[in-house]
């Protein structure tokens, strides 16, 4: 269905019942109370879904059409109340009585109207969409995804930050950009907030919500801070209730009688993205696998919040090959790898902000026996996330996946020719023929070929240096009694399930 049309049967309405499923069962209603005062470390300049880093002030006025579980794996409902997927379609059923906080009633003509959207981007997100042929919107509350190929991640990607709803009449005029008109529980106070470096965004309980026995607080201001030190000494001074903090300073952060949770949120990895030049040479790539020492950054950089791990698919996963084997730390091998590349001249810049900085130090200091030259350039969290995932820089150390963590959208993402997640374009026809095998298999025998790209990757060194990242939330437990957050996602905080003491 045309975007036009659908915009023009989507009016405002202001809707009459609001249903809920007991997600979460709670023993008794409650209505939401009290102020959750959050520390991020990036900024917000806008409402736009497709350019953050995280969820940290989507998740505050957007919601997406799947819910995910804290363990970062089980999919529940949100504005999806249930689905089916078939080799030709996916159908969803919508919750009724759902509102934008502009009064547009949320239905499936409001969610057409965002998924042709996404469809059209230029984002990482358009990528979900690709085996989606038509998007139909059969009813109020049944929306109809046709397929033209294999979705087998499709449903869990429904979770994404850049699937999130958004009012079809703000995306219209443009107002959702400084507005963010969603369905969630909270509605952006603009007259209480600013944008910018040092932005502070104050969103209230929309009163509207259809489920407000979910929602712990009732406003829930969002400072960034970017600085970890300037974020612990907000949370000593009661600037902020919770603060997301490094490991070394999450530790004393501890000793001083601050709560401490955590749960991996990220798989990190060293990111040599231009593979066309700066990395071009295969012996290359395998010399500095074989050189860098994960185990050093987890412990330098993360405090031991974190693990070295061998490869992008964990055990339990799909892609998961148990026959690979570390790279290194091997001097040793690393020398002739060089060796065998020619001992070429290789010198990069590498671009971090504070948070990221000791990781990218390390770096500097584990290629230097092997000849490799690294230049660090520190910048503000603003603006490396600016040029995050461009060809502005041939490496990095950071995240570099689609939403869902299985193999075919990893591939999408961060290997194929033109995914997002490979700005420099590289093409490698080994790897794209060994998917399409894949794809072209019988589904139940499809687990081998994903086991292979996982070992062509490996022998290959087109990704290394995997390392588990937690994320590490202190807390004042005076100020607020219960903090979750979702494992395997970044930035992600569940703000509907805090419960401020205030």
């Amino acid at each position: 269905m045309k975007i036009a049309a659908l915009l023009a049967r989507c009016v405002p309405a202001m809707a009459a019942i609001a249903l809920t499923i007991g997600v979460w069962s709670p023993a008794s209603a409650q209505t939401p109370r009290g102020i959750l005062k959050f520390g991020a470390d990036t900024p917000l300049n806008d409402w736009e879904t497709f350019n953050k880093p995280g969820e940290a002030h989507l998740a505050l006025v957007y919601e997406p059409l799947i819910g995910i579980a804290a363990d970062g794996h089980t999919l529940q409902p949100k504005l999806a109340t249930k689905w089916e997927q078939t080799a030709t379609a996916v159908t969803l059923t919508l919750r009724s009585g759902v509102t934008f906080h502009d009064g547009t009633p949320f239905n499936a003509q409001a969610a057409a109207i965002n998924i042709e959207r996404i469809k059209a981007s230029k984002s990482q997100f358009a990528n979900i969409f690709k085996p989606v042929s038509a998007v139909n919107a059969v009813n109020d509350t049944t929306l109809v995804l046709e397929l033209n190929g294999p979705a087998p991640t499709l449903l869990r990607n429904l979770n994404a930050r850049g699937t999130m709803m958004v009012s079809p009449k703000a995306l219209a005029d443009g107002s959702y950009l400084k507005q963010g008109i969603g369905t969630g529980p909270w509605k952006f106070n603009a007259a209480a907030s600013q944008f910018g470096a040092n932005s502070k965004i104050v969103a209230e309980y929309y009163d509207g919500y259809y489920a407000p026995e979910q929602v712990g607080p009732r406003r829930v201001e969002v400072l960034s801070i970017d600085d970890p030190n300037s974020m612990y000494n907000a949370l000593v001074t009661g600037q902020i209730d919770v603060a997301m903090l490094p490991g070394d300073i999450a530790k004393p952060a501890e000793a001083q009688g601050f709560k401490v949770v955590t749960a991996p949120s990220l798989l990190m990895h060293l990111l040599m993205l231009d593979r066309k030049d700066t990395f071009a040479n295969v012996n290359v790539r395998r010399a500095i696998c074989s050189a860098i020492d994960t185990a050093e950054w987890v412990e330098a950089d993360l405090a031991g919040y974190g693990k070295s791990v061998v490869q992008r698919f964990q055990p339990g996963e799909v892609g998961h090959n148990p026959d690979l084997k570390p790279h290194g730390p091997d001097l040793a091998k690393a020398r002739a790898f060089m060796a065998a590349a020619g001992n070429p001249k290789v010198s990069f810049t590498i671009p971090i902000y504070a948070r990221v900085k000791q990781r990218a130090l390390l770096l500097k200091s584990q290629l230097a026996p092997i000849g490799i030259d690294v230049n660090v350039e520190q910048m503000t969290a603003g603006q490396y996330f600016t040029f995050y995932q461009t060809n502005k820089y041939p490496v990095q150390i950071n995240t570099s996946a689609s939403e869902d963590p299985g193999p075919y959208d990893y591939y999408q993402f961060r290997l194929q020719a033109d995914g997002v997640g490979n700005p420099f374009k590289v093409q490698d026809a080994g790897l794209d023929a060994l998917v399409q095998k894949t794809l072209a298999s019988d589904p139940k025998e499809q687990e081998a070929g994903w086991r292979a790209m996982a070992a062509y990757v490996h022998d290959n060194a087109l990704d290394c240096g995997f390392f588990e990242h937690n994320t590490v939330w202190a807390f004042n437990a005076k100020r607020v009694d219960k903090v979750v957050a979702t494992a395997m996602k970044p930035s992600v905080f569940r703000y509907a399930e805090s419960r401020p003491a205030n």
